[in-house]
């Protein structure tokens, strides 16, 4: 059943409990704790043994506290020394549990939702303080009085005979909300909500029908038509129509109690009712369920029940009793026959501060009682019935204190210091979350000042409302450092409580007005649940190395496991996935799913082997479950996290399914043992506490999904939750959303930052070319060439250039593909035809090379994988280059020249031409040719007839005699004595090299920048706004900047990018600078006067730019940049074009138009030189060993600011590869050291700027 409601609200002063303690903080206080309703005794021997010497101490000074308020004691002392203290101390009971309810239908404040006043929560242990100041301490006034002969003994007194039902008790159970499953405002409720608490037994219609309890009611007095009253309790827990009958003592034709809701309802309620009786020692109670109307099960817990009656005095053997509603406004003598004591007996009044002393003789029991008007409870105790408190270290540590301000703080056991101090430690010195103070704050420290000293997650609440209303620093994070659990009675020993059930640490941090249903997290708040140290330490470790690794590739990838148990919850989940796995994938994370969606209706689709398990040890960023599960089972498989190989390599888990996030139970729950798993398992795990729906989940995904890996990417996962809950819980107002978002709970520290790139990474490598067919030939008409473009880090919405080319085996370039597509996200595939027009042109060595980014425009962590060449031998009619290599050094002056046919025939004789020269030409006078030489397919060889001469390059090439057509194979070495390896230093042998924006000038012999333009177009009118396009694209005008003056627009362009220089001054949102005329004609002059000289200004006029007004100091600034005198003829509301450059007179492109009402026009192509460019060798290699590389350079002009950067680069057999050195030095490098095994290969890059 879905309810939506609307509620009016009305603010309130939250209480954070401590007022009494911070009026005065420097007191010193003495924590004596009670656990049972009892006259307590505390001797000053006592406390003197326990630490505190009272005998400075002024008697009078004394005072106690209980819950924030001052009570009574009674101090006895002999010459200003403290002989003992008494007071009657209370058992921690429900009452102050009571502020935590609210309607499960309104979500406000309703404390009579209580089952059980009397029982507490979570502890029995009631927290006394004894403190002194100046102020004289409440006292109670002893009265003694022997004189019983003059009294007439009180006959009977009333007395409430009430059986509770103690926690410890084997009747007794814990109810976590009333309904069932069908009824999710009560059952998945995380407030205190109606019967939530300690009741005792059931009965049910359709079950156990009724249910029989036992009170004892001793020394009853019977008296003629008095009457006893009946009170129960009673929680009706299911959502139906009730009838509930009490009988008493087996009477079934006069029962206590018959009545009916004929109402469907959860309800709780306390029956009162007199009923004439004669009682004996025990008196039995019958509850009965009899919901006749419509046959449902009809579920009932007994709450508590009481019978009060007359009784007599006697205390029948017991030590204490509690008379109840005395009312006599005149001494009254108490003769209580079977008193369990010595020699005395006491009786405090527990409405006024009497405490009256009586004496025991023989059993009986002897006290005159003074008289007060009203009804009064009376505590009557032997002296055999007083009790001692136990005394403790009260842990007050002004907590309150606004000096204590911290951006981050630790909620943790004393158990867990070593580790909370540690983790603090990292916390307060790691720079990857900068935070202003971590603050570590213990459990008692916090129950002792905003819990009256007793166990409360009430006061955590009070605690954290108080740092966040009064701190210096307001805290952003809480971390709860330890166990949770909400039941605290048998929890571990480390416990930091959660609040109520379904557990939700949320409640800490928000929803602080009791009259309000609105949920706002005013900090970021998480938990490590730990069972020791270790633990804590384990974690430490984890964060530390998740904080400090720097992206790598893997953290891209996000396992999606969806399960369901039926096709159609298959395809909810499957649907919700969509969104989810869209948003991952989407700008800016781009993150790469590995998706698995169960299919079949098994509880738990068994599949250890799935692809997703081999992702999860390779290293994925986040694991997202969605189906059915418990704390410990999900119904896609998940093995345990220690199978798993991802050391190092910790996933963000997020669990969507029921009770996926329960950290309650007493043992280690999925989640906790995914966060707690040393060197493995998770970083955090977010997950519901209790059932999910797949509605509120899919919902509470779209929102968290958009703040994670959009709007908030970066930023802590703590953060990214709280935002999700304020618009979650905001936007969606109904129960059942409300709960679910309170339900999702942080395992892990709330201020991590989860894995996100800074920049992007865009790569293509030998495994991203694909050819189809994979051994093309000369003969193909046409092949297909895949691209597969990675992007390994942040995926930006930009576009890049792509370039794929053909280096020809005689150098020639083919350009198949150079514009600009949309930068990967992740992964992209380009599926390329490339038609073979050359046909055997193409035979021999050929490389393809992709180049992504080929502008250099984004900013990656790596420039070094945006390129890869391919090197593939095509067959055809050119033979194969054998010795010397190409680009070879070779150190004899006596050599041979080696080719082979092998791709071309397999004739036994084949025969060859081979020609050498010192040109490229084949044409000096070193030219030489071998004639036909006889070979095999396999080889031939050619010995060179003179002697090389040293350092000198040689040209050689060789054909087949009789293929038509016959086509050379070309190559190059160099001779340097006593040296191999290779080399290029001739401009023909560098034309084979992969080049951008720098060209080889093969006539000059030098490197030439590559030329580019840029088309401007610009327009203005009389009385129009100045516009300008760029490339055919309009970049504004001045209207769009919302600039409607009269005035000029100007824009700056650089000379050598062509791109408009950016204006630091300038107050719009684009290059062009708008001025109004003429009173800020000054900043147009300034702008010529300021720029480099050859900058290139294109002027205007918007609206009328008033030319009558200018000054000749502006008219001589546009002489600067070319304009004629002209411009001065102009008249006011004339309009004006100019295209000039700073120190070219005369220069300027100039449109004047005096009167001219229609817009008008100029465009003109400007052009410049790229500023740098690179020259990217071939392959060098495969290498048996590496021993040293030399290079040089001169520049053509001696007085160029130019420069060259050499990168060089080792590649493994598999093309991937590493840089091993950048240098600008031309000595000589040791290679010594490079392994040639692992890299064969290497490929030298030059950086040229000019």
């Amino acid at each position: 059943m879905l309810m939506l409601a609307s509620f009016g609200s009305r603010a309130q002063d939250f209480e954070y409990g401590n007022n009494w303690y911070r009026v005065n903080p420097n007191r010193t206080f003495i924590k004596l704790v009670v656990e049972e309703d009892g006259i307590y005794r505390l001797s000053g021997q006592a406390l003197q043994q326990a630490g505190y010497d009272l005998s400075g101490v002024d008697l009078r000074y004394l005072r106690l506290f209980y819950r924030g308020k001052e009570v009574p004691m009674y101090v006895s002392g002999s010459g200003g020394s403290l002989q003992y203290l008494e007071f009657f101390g209370r058992r921690n009971d429900g009452r102050v549990d009571s502020i935590m309810y609210r309607n499960p239908l309104s979500g406000l404040h309703e404390p009579g939702l209580q089952p059980n006043k009397n029982i507490s929560l979570f502890s029995d242990e009631s927290a006394y303080f004894l403190t002194w100041d100046n102020i004289p301490g409440k006292r109670y006034i002893n009265v003694f009085d022997p004189t019983y002969s003059l009294y007439t003994p009180e006959s009977h007194f009333t007395y409430e005979a009430r059986l509770e039902f103690h926690p410890d008790g084997g009747e007794t159970e814990y109810v976590r909300g009333g309904g069932g499953a069908f009824d999710p405002p009560y059952s998945l409720n995380c407030d205190y909500v109606t019967g939530e608490g300690y009741v005792g037994p059931s009965f049910s219609y359709g079950q156990n029908k009724s249910r029989v309890i036992n009170i004892p009611t001793p020394a009853a007095a019977n008296f003629q038509n008095r009457p006893v009253v009946i009170r129960a309790r009673v929680f009706g827990r299911s959502n139906t129509q009730h009838r509930l009958r009490i009988e008493m003592d087996g009477n079934s034709q006069n029962p206590v109690l018959d009545t009916t809701w004929n109402a469907n309802l959860i309800y709780l309620k306390t029956y009162v009712r007199e009923h004439l009786a004669q009682l004996d020692k025990l008196t039995d109670l019958r509850f009965i369920a009899l919901n006749e109307f419509n046959n449902r099960t009809d579920n009932n817990n007994i709450c508590w029940a009481s019978v009060t009656y007359d009784r007599l005095f006697d205390m029948d053997s017991a030590r204490s009793i509690r008379v109840t509603n005395w009312d006599k406004a005149v001494d009254a003598y108490f003769r209580f026959e079977g008193a369990d004591g010595n020699d005395s007996v006491f009786v405090y009044d527990l409405q006024n501060p009497i405490r009256a002393k009586g004496i025991i003789t023989n059993g009986q029991a002897h006290v005159i009682v003074p008289g007060f008007g009203g009804k009064r409870d009376l505590f009557v105790a032997t002296d055999k019935g007083i009790k001692t408190p136990r005394i403790e270290k009260a842990a007050l540590n002004r907590l309150h204190d606004p000096a204590n301000g911290a951006e981050y703080v630790i909620i943790t056991h004393r158990l867990l210091q070593p580790s909370a101090e540690a983790y603090a430690h990292y916390r307060d010195t790691a720079t990857v979350t900068p935070l202003d103070g971590v603050r570590i704050v213990y459990t008692d420290e916090i129950y002792d000042e905003y819990g009256y000293g007793t166990i409360t997650p009430w006061a955590i609440k009070r605690f954290c409302k108080d740092a966040l209303d009064n701190w210096s620093k307001k805290p952003r994070y809480f971390l709860l450092w330890g166990k949770g659990n909400f039941l605290l009675r048998n929890a571990v020993e480390n416990v930091v409580p959660t609040f109520g059930y379904p557990a939700t640490d949320y409640e800490y941090v928000s929803h602080f007005d009791q009259y309000s249903v609105a949920i706002k997290p005013e900090a970021a708040i998480g938990r490590v649940n730990l069972f020791d140290n270790e633990d804590g330490f384990n974690y430490l470790e984890k964060v530390n190395e998740y904080e400090h690794t720097p992206w790598e590739p893997w953290m891209k990838t996000g396992v999606f496991l969806g399960g369901g148990g039926n096709p159609s919850e298959q395809q909810s989940i499957r649907n919700a996935f969509e969104f989810f796995i869209g948003q991952f994938g989407d700008v800016p994370y781009g993150g790469i799913p590995v998706y698995f969606q169960k299919t079949s209706s098994s509880t738990q689709d068994q599949r250890n082997s799935a692809p997703y398990h081999d992702a999860i040890s390779a290293g994925t960023s986040l694991i997202h479950f969605f189906g059915h599960s418990t704390a410990n089972i999900q119904d896609v498989t998940l093995k345990e996290p220690f199978e798993y190989t991802n050391n190092g390599r910790y996933p963000f888990m997020i669990a969507m399914g029921c009770y996926g996030g329960d950290f309650t139970p007493n043992i280690k729950t999925f989640g906790e043992q995914w966060v707690g798993q040393k060197g493995k398992g998770s970083i955090g795990y977010l997950g519901g506490s209790s059932a999910g729906y797949l509605s509120p989940l899919k919902t509470y995904g779209q929102v968290f999904y958009k703040n994670l890996y959009h709007r908030l990417m970066g930023l802590p996962v703590g953060e990214a939750i709280r935002q999700t809950m304020d618009v979650y819980t905001d936007s969606l107002s109904s129960i059942q959303y409300r709960n679910h978002g309170r339900q999702m709970n942080l395992q892990g520290d709330p201020a991590i930052r989860l894995y996100h790139a800074q920049k992007p990474d865009l790569e293509v490598n030998q495994t991203s070319v694909i050819f189809t067919p994979e051994n093309f030939s000369a003969q193909e008409d046409s092949i297909i060439m895949q691209v597969i473009l990675r992007n390994l880090a942040l995926a930006v919405n930009d576009s890049v250039k792509l370039i794929i080319q053909q280096h020809l085996p005689e150098g020639e370039v083919l350009t198949h593909f150079s514009q600009r597509i949309a930068a990967p996200r992740n992964v992209d595939t380009l599926s390329l035809v490339i038609y073979n027009e050359l046909g055997n042109a193409i035979t021999g060595q050929n490389e393809f090379t992709v180049f992504i980014d080929a502008d250099e425009e984004l900013d990656e962590y790596s420039e070094s994988n945006n390129r890869t060449t391919i090197s593939r031998i095509v067959p055809g009619n050119i033979p194969a280059i054998l010795f010397p290599t190409e680009f070879a050094v070779v150190d004899e002056p006596n050599i041979h020249l080696d080719a082979s046919a092998f791709f071309i025939t397999q004739n036994a004789n084949v025969g060859y031409v081979f020609e050498i020269d010192t040109t490229d030409q084949f044409n000096s006078p070193m030219h030489t040719a071998s004639g036909v030489v006889q070979g095999t397919s396999t080889y031939a060889s050619w010995n060179v007839p003179f002697s090389l001469q040293e350092n000198q390059v040689y040209y050689w090439r060789v054909r087949l005699s009789e293929v038509t057509p016959s086509i050379w194979g070309t190559s190059s070495f160099k001779y340097i004595p006593g040296k191999t390896g290779w080399a290029q230093s001739k401009i023909p042998q560098i034309k084979k090299d992969e080049t951008h924006q720098v060209t080889a000038n093969q006539i000059q012999h030098a490197w030439e920048f590559d030329k580019f333009k840029a088309t401007y177009s610009f327009a203005t009118g009389r009385g129009r706004s100045f516009e300008y396009s760029l490339n055919g694209a309009l970049q504004t005008n001045a209207n769009l900047n919302g600039f409607f003056s009269d005035g000029i627009a100007f824009l700056e362009l650089d000379q050598f990018s062509l791109e408009p220089v950016y204006n630091y001054d300038r107050l719009y949102t684009t290059f062009l600078r708008l001025v109004k005329s003429p009173a800020e004609l000054h900043v147009v002059k300034n702008a010529i006067l300021n720029a480099q000289h050859g900058n290139y200004f294109i002027i205007g006029s918007t609206a009328n730019p008033h030319i009558p007004q200018w000054g000749d100091e502006l008219f001589e600034a546009l002489e600067l940049i070319g304009a004629s005198q002209n411009i001065r003829l102009l008249q006011d509301g004339d309009a004006f074009l100019i295209l000039g450059r700073k120190g070219y007179p005369g220069s300027a492109i100039e449109v004047l138009a005096p009167n001219v009402e229609s817009k008008y026009v100029i465009e003109l192509d400007l052009k410049a030189a790229f500023e740098q460019g690179t020259i990217r060798s071939t392959k060098i290699g495969p290498a048996l060993s590496w021993q040293q590389m030399y290079w040089d350079w001169r520049a053509e002009d001696a007085f160029a600011q130019e420069s060259v950067t050499v990168k060089a680069y080792a590649e493994r057999n598999d093309g991937t590869d590493s840089l091993l050195f950048t240098t600008r030095s031309t000595d000589a490098m040791d290679l010594s050291n490079l392994d040639a095994d692992r890299f064969p290969f290497m490929r030298l890059e030059a950086l040229v700027k000019d």
